[in-house]
């Protein structure tokens, strides 16, 4: 009982989480303008506090349960919170369960590591991220915004080549294209 109740908590969170992007909040947006309809989320902030808040409840009763953690990384993240996001993210990223996991939580830890300021740890992350699955052009992009600050130019222009190379249509080969529906 407590999985299943921790599983629907934990899609509760992916739903509130996708609120809180773009696509949505946009939609809204456009839909406050006539006020006959009135979309059943708010703004971005509070989707995020709130999906924070299932996320949080699902970690604190299944401790292992490591997408979920990788989600509240991810939105702890995104609510400037970048401390605790690397904290819980460098815990998820330690699992090595599924290869996807995994590879959010590289990538997440990455951009966390970089909005602290720590350019070589977030190398690092994006690195494990990169060799998590190969076929992902992400961490390559990130990889060369690094070495762009870095002044490093040969680095920049082979991870710019690896980024922007031709990607199959696998969702496989590039695990963010299907993180929305990763629970």
């Amino acid at each position: 009982r407590e999985v299943v109740v921790g599983v629907h908590v934990d899609e509760a969170g992916c739903e509130r989480e996708a609120f809180a992007g773009p696509v949505f909040q946009e939609f809204a947006r456009r839909l406050h303008a006539d006020t006959r309809m009135r979309p059943d989320f708010g703004d971005a902030d509070g989707e995020l506090r709130r999906a924070e808040t299932y996320f949080r409840s699902v970690v604190d009763a299944e401790p292992t349960f490591t997408e979920a953690a990788v989600h509240l990384g991810r939105v702890l993240g995104l609510r400037g919170q970048h401390a605790e996001a690397a904290r819980v993210l460098s815990a998820a990223n330690d699992d090595g369960g599924d290869t996807h996991v995994t590879y959010y939580a590289a990538l997440f830890l990455g951009a966390e590591l970089e909005a602290l300021q720590r350019p070589a740890d977030a190398k690092a992350a994006y690195e494990r991220a990169a060799l998590t699955v190969p076929t992902a052009r992400l961490p390559h992009l990130a990889l060369a915004h690094l070495a762009r600050q870095s002044g490093e130019r040969v680095d920049t222009v082979d991870r710019l080549r690896r980024a922007l190379a031709p990607l199959s249509d696998d969702p496989a080969d590039e695990p963010w294209f299907v993180y929305r529906r990763s629970h």
